[in-house]
């Protein structure tokens, strides 16, 4: 022998290999499985390495979409592209679907998704496309923790979300940003039944009443779990929520009142509108306590 010898990449046993396909990006990765038989076997039983977050974009004016992956970019021409599926067995801690969903867009986000588990979800809700979207990601991802709901950008009005909210299927916690008149009575009540943990609405104007509030405590109220609803009233609301009159300098303190079988806590927010956070707990929270009055620093 001449005392010099070759060592193929290939010689490498499939758990060191494992742990390199784990730290490539997505495009070396495919690059490298493409190589090899044995590598693309590898590669597609080797998860990723964990991201924080994941975005899946689509502009339906330029017809393209756009995964974006811990600042990691990949813009994709043709949606159908086996690009879509590079995130096969990637998990993350939020998975964000953003932007306006059309046919062919909707058909390859649902590919990518499917093998992605995502303990959180943050969605644009546009139109009834983006609503069937959710529902489909709701469906088949059951680890998820919480849901975010963005209506800032929607294009439906008020009795179309009444018609795509009540089938939303239950998760621990919702968060709904909403546009300063979209959510009212209906959609608080529907939300803080379809959530077994927690909600928080994000609008300080919106067309709560004093009545729905109430309604919607009743439903916190009478499903024996500990829930949390977070939202924004008036001032001038607060009195009929809450069974006394709250004076200024107590919102701007913060002032806990047990009522009803729920403790509600409410502080000054901006202008006349006040926070409003429900809590129900039935194991802290016995009917004789109804009435207790605490102040907060």
């Amino acid at each position: 022998m001449d005392g010099t010898s070759e060592t193929s990449f290939l010689c490498l046993p499939n758990e060191v290999l494992t742990k390199i396909f784990e730290y490539l990006h997505t495009h070396d990765r495919s690059n490298l499985a493409s190589l090899d038989g044995r590598l693309a076997e590898v590669e597609e039983k080797t998860g990723y390495r964990r991201f924080q977050d994941i975005a899946i974009i689509s502009n339906p004016l330029l017809r393209i979409m756009k995964i974006s992956a811990d600042g990691e970019e990949i813009f994709i021409d043709d949606v159908i592209s086996e690009t879509v599926t590079s995130f096969n067995h990637a998990s993350a801690q939020w998975m964000h679907i953003k932007g306006q969903y059309y046919e062919d867009s909707e058909d390859a986000l649902s590919s990518a998704t499917k093998t992605i588990k995502f303990e959180n979800l943050h969605i644009e809700l546009f139109d009834e496309r983006s609503v069937r979207i959710l529902k489909e990601l709701v469906q088949v991802h059951k680890e998820l923790n919480l849901v975010h709901l963005n209506f800032l950008k929607t294009r439906m009005n008020v009795e179309k979300a009444r018609e795509v909210l009540p089938d939303l299927p239950s998760v621990p916690a919702y968060i709904i940003s909403v546009a300063s008149t979209l959510c009212d009575d209906q959609i608080l009540l529907q939300l803080a039944g379809n959530c077994s943990r927690y909600v928080e609405i994000d609008c300080v104007h919106n067309n709560l009443s004093a009545d729905g509030v109430t309604r919607a405590r009743q439903e916190i109220c009478t499903n024996g779990r500990v829930k949390t609803v977070t939202f924004s009233l008036k001032n001038s609301q607060i009195e009929r929520v809450v069974g006394r009159e709250i004076g200024s300098k107590e919102l701007e303190r913060g002032i806990t009142v047990n009522h009803g079988g729920a403790s509600f806590t409410c502080w000054q927010h901006r202008d006349d509108n006040v926070m409003v956070e429900m809590r129900y707990d039935p194991m802290f929270l016995p009917s004789s306590q109804i009435g207790f009055l605490r102040l907060g620093d």
